[in-house]
């Protein structure tokens, strides 16, 4: 669970607060079609100027669309010439999906999410200074009826194995301690 939610759900006494443990980081990235040229994300100037060129931009109507619209664009300098452009993607699709349909040039939400789509092209993530870094967490649940297996989870999820496959599908596994 992202750990704002979590911590919530803590506060409310569902789940065992000295047992929350930090597992990835979820990053926001770009993604285009399959064969259309991959644009430079790798700095705040190209990012903006990519998102300029492109004739339409995508993004969920979740957390990253809302990031995206209400504080990464202003923060560009963008933010009213990109309404035109904005394509929000609704519901449970995923923006990948979005891309591979044709129904916008770019689309931006969370890495792991693009790559799910074997139809489009990972371009990259956003540049550190305009990222939005999502900490997923998990933690016991105040009524676990099988506790130590679900610490064991918990603990199999920290492991070089678990974060490989974390890595592969592009979530950041967070260092113990961290």
């Amino acid at each position: 669970m992202i750990r704002p939610a979590l911590d919530e759900q803590i506060r409310q006494g569902k789940f065992l607060r000295d047992t929350r443990t930090d597992l990835v980081a979820s990053r926001i990235g770009v993604a285009v079609q399959v064969g259309m040229p991959k644009p430079d994300v790798s700095t705040v100037e190209t990012l903006r100027n990519a998102l300029l060129a492109a004739k339409s931009v995508a993004f969920s109507e979740g957390a990253s669309g809302t990031y995206i619209t209400e504080t990464m664009f202003p923060k560009l300098g963008i933010a009213d010439q990109m309404k035109a452009r904005s394509v929000q993607i609704k519901g449970k699709e995923l923006v990948g999906t979005a891309i591979e349909r044709g129904d916008a040039e770019l689309g931006l939400q969370q890495i792991s999410e693009l790559r799910a789509i074997q139809g489009i092209q990972y371009v990259g993530p956003l540049p550190q200074e305009v990222q939005k870094v999502s900490v997923i967490s998990a933690a016991l649940s105040t009524n676990a009826q099988e506790r130590e297996d679900a610490a064991a989870l918990i603990s199999y999820l920290r492991t070089p194995t678990a974060s490989a496959v974390f890595e592969r599908t592009g979530l950041d596994p967070i260092e113990p301690g961290k």
